[in-house]
């Protein structure tokens, strides 16, 4: 029997109400296909995301090693434009000739700022009178100082350090004790393997000093005078006297100019001291 018009419409409504949450959820949920389709598009944004953030973190380190190399290249044009000219024109033609073709780097233990001069003129003066007479030794040791300096990579004029340590006498013993000819002091001679006769021994006290200028140059990152200034006085309050300026002025390379006035006063007149040996021996091609 057929239901009536009255009859009919209630159970159409409770048909509708039952099928709308099934179709509700239908529509909700996408089909495997789609599911599939985002999570790919899900991961390949993630994975583009993370290669911008690579690339940028790249150009960001490339930029800063970038401009530590411009620093760098920039610090050594500056130092190379005050490498001490004055001196090796005093040192006469042969002494420049010997040097041509040699970087500005390989000479910067020669540098003199502007205003210092005076005091490497002053200290030309001392090895004039205490340091002049010693060319028949340096005939002797110099050869021997050479090879063992080219064996580690070392300037040639560090040989220049035995000349005012000890005017290249094997045997000179100082008032404070140090002795031979680069001037060992015993805790330093017995770190490199020295005693009291070994000191003594040109060869075997070459081949320490060698070393420990080795050493002091690394410890340095290569900055002679600092190191020179180091083994006059100890690495140590080298050292202190750096990373104070370097506190006080923000200073990235400080040099032994800028701690000159700081040093003990055997130490600020030790390297003018050396740069007046160079340039006064390398005059005369030794």
């Amino acid at each position: 029997m057929p239901l009536s018009r009255s009859r009919l419409r209630p159970a159409l409504a409770v048909a509708v109400a039952l099928l709308s949450p099934l179709a509700a959820a239908q529509t909700a949920v996408p089909d495997s296909s789609s599911a599939l389709r985002w999570a790919r598009r899900a991961v390949e944004a993630r994975q583009s995301a993370e290669a911008r953030r690579a690339a940028q973190a790249a150009e960001a380190r490339a930029a800063v090693e970038a401009e530590g190399a411009a620093y760098r290249e920039a610090f050594a044009q500056f130092e190379a434009s005050r490498v001490v000219a004055p001196a090796l024109r005093r040192a006469g033609a042969r002494a420049v000739a010997a040097r041509a073709g040699t970087s500005a780097a390989a000479l910067s233990h020669l540098f003199v700022p502007v205003g210092a001069e005076a005091l490497v003129e002053r200290q030309a003066g001392v090895v004039r009178r205490h340091f002049g007479s010693v060319q028949g030794r340096a005939r002797r040791t110099f050869p021997m100082i050479e090879r063992a300096l080219r064996r580690r990579g070392l300037p040639d004029d560090l040989k220049y350090v035995a000349v005012i340590e000890s005017a290249l006498d094997p045997d000179a013993v100082s008032p404070a004790g140090a002795a031979g000819l680069w001037q060992f002091m015993p805790a330093t001679a017995a770190d490199f393997g020295l005693d009291s006769l070994g000191v003594r021994d040109p060869a075997r006290a070459t081949d320490a000093a060698v070393r420990y200028l080795d050493r002091l140059g690394r410890a340095f990152n290569g900055d002679w005078q600092l190191a020179l200034a180091a083994y006059n006085c100890g690495p140590g309050r080298v050292r202190r006297l750096v990373d104070a300026h370097r506190a006080r002025t923000g200073t990235l390379v400080p040099t032994f100019w800028d701690i000159h006035d700081a040093l003990p006063a055997e130490t600020r007149a030790y390297v003018p001291r050396f740069i007046a040996a160079a340039a006064h021996f390398g005059s005369r091609g030794a």
